[in-house]
């Protein structure tokens, strides 16, 4: 049987990039730390012997950071192969571009993630290195509550 993963231990950065209930758009990787030197966070990982690591890619942050923000996607995709870490990417972790509304436009919202999902994986697929792994939504059933039945994740941006 071959293994999937490099590893049985894995480490991961909190990466939420939604906007909150007050219409903050948060930026978890940006707030600890990792998305300014994400090779220090891999070299302490490796150094523990842990080569594989959960990433969001931030949806929402993307989008709104256009063509610099898939050129920090690409460099961290590279920054992480070259520490020999195996990623596992999360496309969505609760945030999306404001334009959309998960529940008003389910086709314009399913059409436009699809899209992302196929530009992220074009991205990364091209970085040589070890098999990436994609997990497409966050914590699906705590999305869905949380923008249904609670304040915590607006549809839409205040």
């Amino acid at each position: 049987m071959q293994q999937q993963f490099h590893g049985f231990w894995m480490g991961g950065f909190e990466g939420a990039d939604h906007r909150n209930g007050s219409g903050t758009g948060l930026d978890a990787n940006l707030a600890n730390g990792h998305a300014g030197d994400p090779g220090r966070d891999y070299a302490a990982l490796v150094a523990m012997d842990i080569h594989v690591v959960r990433e969001s890619v931030g949806w929402r942050l993307l989008d709104e950071a256009g063509a610099a923000g898939l050129a920090r996607l690409r460099s961290q995709a590279s920054t992480a192969a070259a520490h020999g870490m195996q990623v596992i990417w999360t496309l969505m972790h609760y945030g999306w571009p404001a334009r959309l509304d998960p529940l008003a436009r389910e086709a314009e919202f399913i059409t436009a993630f699809a899209a992302h999902c196929a530009q992220v994986c074009r991205i990364v697929r091209d970085v040589d290195g070890p098999a990436p792994a994609f997990q497409p939504i966050n914590e699906i059933s705590f999305l869905a509550w949380a923008a249904t039945s609670t304040g915590l994740i607006p549809r839409r941006p205040a």
